[in-house]
């Protein structure tokens, strides 16, 4: 049984702004210390736990959190400070 949904064709200038808001997360991961993206790096984009992540880089799991809260923080405020 095949189903379509309407209206669920690409917009172009929909995909103009998805294509530009990763790019912007592209570039504020890079304005991350080492120590915040790889954090996010491991998480978000190779999908692993934040028990493997405390596993593999030898630090408690509550540092991992800490450090992927701080992430999100200085993530969305530089992104925030980007849209002004």
């Amino acid at each position: 049984e095949e189903i379509t949904i309407e209206g669920t064709a690409a917009d172009p200038s929909r995909e103009v702004i998805r294509l530009e808001d990763a790019e912007g997360l592209r570039q504020a991961i890079t304005q991350l210390d080492v120590e915040h993206r790889e954090v996010v790096l491991l998480i978000y984009f190779e999908g692993s736990t934040y028990q493997e992540v405390a596993t593999l880089l030898e630090v408690p799991i509550g540092t991992v959190y800490s450090r992927a809260h701080h992430a999100r923080n200085k993530l969305r405020k530089w992104l925030d400070d980007r849209e002004r």
